[in-house]
């Protein structure tokens, strides 16, 4: 069984592993670190993610190209909230 929101084609244990680079990138969103997103958003995509989380770092690219890092950390929280048990 999958946590809510997840992709059936993706298992509990790739989430984990991209658990600690999704906190990472929570931290860099509080503090507004830039190059620190930039470099925890590229970890995640060189990952492989799947489409749902592919398209939750899209949208939060898309809040941080627009300094909005308080939605940008609303969303992450929101995706992980879903998928953690």
């Amino acid at each position: 069984m999958y946590p809510t929101g997840m992709a059936d084609n993706e298992t509990a244990s790739d989430f984990t592993t991209l658990l600690p680079l999704l906190r990472g990138l929570e931290s860099a969103l509080k503090s507004e670190d830039d190059s620190e997103i930039d470099s925890v958003m590229a970890l995640l995509n060189e990952k492989s993610p799947d489409a749902k989380t592919k398209e939750i770092l899209e949208k939060i690219s898309e809040q941080v190209l627009m300094a909005e890092f308080e939605s940008a950390v609303e969303i992450l929280a929101g995706f992980l909230n879903k998928n953690t048990p």
